[in-house]
């Protein structure tokens, strides 16, 4: 997929990077031209996100996925302040079952890789 408008936009158009949700709920980074940008807003494809977010790791037993929760939403900002990693800026969290009901652990970013490493070795 072309990231540009034309040849010249894509030699010397100025660039920003972009982050876009894919399918599986992965973030992916894309580098394309300011006026590539605008011209797909303008046609309504594309619209800045501008809900604070954060980038949410989470075990589960089923398999492990990366969602984006809403900050005063699906978590709130005490939560965040908490649990936020300071390297990556990311939440991690880990699912379990009680009684049949998943119930959902915010963890440091230490007890969740260690979580993740035991639940790989079984």
């Amino acid at each position: 997929m072309r990231f540009s408008v034309g040849l010249w936009d894509s030699l010397f158009g100025d660039r920003v990077t972009i982050e876009v949700p894919s399918r599986n709920g992965q973030v992916i980074k894309r580098q394309v031209t300011k006026r590539w940008l605008e011209q797909i807003q303008k046609e309504g494809k594309a619209r800045e996100i501008k809900e604070p977010l954060v980038r949410v790791h989470m075990l589960n037993p089923v398999g492990n996925t990366t969602q984006h929760w809403k900050i005063g939403q699906d978590i709130d900002q005490a939560a965040v302040d908490k649990f936020r990693d300071p390297e990556s800026g990311d939440i991690y969290a880990m699912t379990s079952f009680e009684n049949g009901e998943p119930q959902v652990h915010l963890l440091k970013r230490d007890l969740w890789e260690a979580a993740r490493q035991a639940m790989d070795s079984v």
